[in-house]
């Protein structure tokens, strides 16, 4: 058998200390490729730029869509504010037609109730006798048809729905003439 020279003699390093705790192997510092290295720190440095930058665009996206909707919502809102101003205006519009038909109607019935009074005093007075006149029938109606005119012109001259200050004359005067003809 051949006998190998001791350790120290080969390796030309005092290592008799090292076989209690194994291998020189795993006790030799470690070999560092630095060019890797950097290419990997560089990498890593891009990961995070490209990942920070990503991050900013959503943001600034996300900011720019809140936006938007703010602008969205303003203008619906300026909008619903603009159709309630005109339906108000519009309403407003609407009651002071209603109003102005409203008074124009009453000055309308007014004339015609004083006109009605007017032509009914005039056949009383200037007839003297005249009842159909007064009535404003023909002499040949039947006692319906004076019934009903009397009836009516009643209802539109009794004085507490007309207004004229003659209505209770021209009442009466009807009143005197139904009396006479029925």
């Amino acid at each position: 058998m051949v006998k190998s020279a001791p350790m120290s003699q080969r390796d030309g390093l005092n290592t008799s200390y090292l076989f209690s705790f194994g291998s020189t192997k795993n006790l030799s510092p470690p070999k560092v490729d630095l060019a890797a290295d950097r290419r990997k720190s560089k990498e890593v440095a891009a990961e995070l730029k490209a990942r920070e930058a990503t991050a900013e665009i959503e943001k600034r996206h996300t900011e720019e869509q809140m936006a938007a909707e703010k602008k969205r919502k303003a203008a619906k809102l300026k909008a619903r504010e603009v159709a309630a101003e005109i339906e108000k205006k519009r309403r407003e519009r609407e009651i002071a037609d209603e109003k102005k038909r409203k008074e124009e109607d009453i000055a309308r019935k007014r004339e015609e109730d004083q006109r009605l009074c007017e032509k009914v005093l005039r056949a009383y007075d200037d007839g003297k006798g005249s009842f159909y006149d007064v009535l404003g029938v023909s002499k040949v109606a039947s006692q319906d048809i004076i019934t009903k005119v009397y009836r009516y012109q009643a209802l539109k001259l009794h004085p507490d729905k007309n207004e004229s200050p003659r209505a209770t004359e021209a009442f009466k005067a009807i009143g005197a003439a139904y009396g006479v003809l029925c």
